[in-house]
């Protein structure tokens, strides 16, 4: 058994034990922890409460989607589990999901109505945690949901601005194909192609230039992406980024 979902669910259960019986809840988070979503039906019936959240708000359903227990997702949400019901940080089961790159949970939870479009408390979306990660299924279930391209989180950062530091041009291309403004900067004016040229993604840079990227637009610190390349010795991208028009 993983330790973190131990650890997350003794916590759950020691709430849960003050609202029903211990014996019903401790057969209730036992059948959590092995994925035994008839256990789970059947502790349910017998009085534990599936939306019952611990003092961090973490819920059976939080904690199952997080580690990506889809038939005990699909077993919750059976029994009445609030598919949008967040944590004290406002985080739900999608956002857990998606941060996870667990493709089959978001689109059974975006199924079973979880909404692509809620913000936790700093403003993150599900669509950022996916892009972040550079999951492009994930990405793509999610856009397909309507989940919003262009969302800014409480640092001015949406999500092809956290998609570009990854690893995966085709997260990149697919927020592009949605619509994503691809000269969107973060608080301190930093853009897309920037971070992209900075962490040394020729293939993202390109796909970014394509689309129309501002070769030459400058941070607050007066920096391009250009000589932020020249910076880290990248002769490729700094290549890539003169023949696209930068400006020494």
């Amino acid at each position: 058994m993983p330790s973190k979902i131990v650890i997350a669910l003794f916590f759950f259960l020691v709430v849960c034990s003050v609202a029903c019986g211990p014996d019903v809840n401790s057969q209730f988070i036992e059948a959590v922890e092995n994925d035994d979503a008839d256990k789970i039906r059947e502790m349910l019936k017998s009085g534990a409460d599936v939306n019952l959240q611990n003092e961090q708000g973490l819920s059976a359903l939080v904690a199952m989607a997080m580690f990506d227990r889809v038939d005990v997702v699909d077993a919750l949400l059976d029994a009445g589990a609030e598919v949008n019901s967040p944590d004290r940080l406002g985080r739900t089961a999608l956002y857990w999901a998606a941060g996870g790159g667990h493709n089959d949970t978001v689109r059974l939870l975006v199924r079973r109505g979880a909404d692509v479009t809620l913000m936790t408390r700093d403003q993150q979306t599900p669509l950022m945690q996916a892009a972040s990660l550079g999951v492009p299924e994930v990405v793509e279930a999610l856009l397909e949901a309507g989940a919003v391209v262009d969302q800014k989180d409480d640092q001015g950062r949406a999500s092809l601005l956290r998609a570009v530091v990854g690893p995966s041009t085709e997260t990149v291309q697919l927020l592009i194909d949605a619509g994503a403004d691809v000269n969107m900067a973060g608080r301190v004016k930093e853009t897309p192609l920037m971070l992209a040229a900075e962490e040394g993604h020729l293939e993202t840079v390109k796909a970014l230039l394509a689309a129309g990227a501002d070769v030459n637009a400058k941070d607050m610190a007066e920096q391009t992406a250009l000589k932020l390349a020249t910076l880290l010795e990248l002769p490729e991208i700094m290549e890539v980024l003169k023949k696209a028009g930068a400006e020494e």
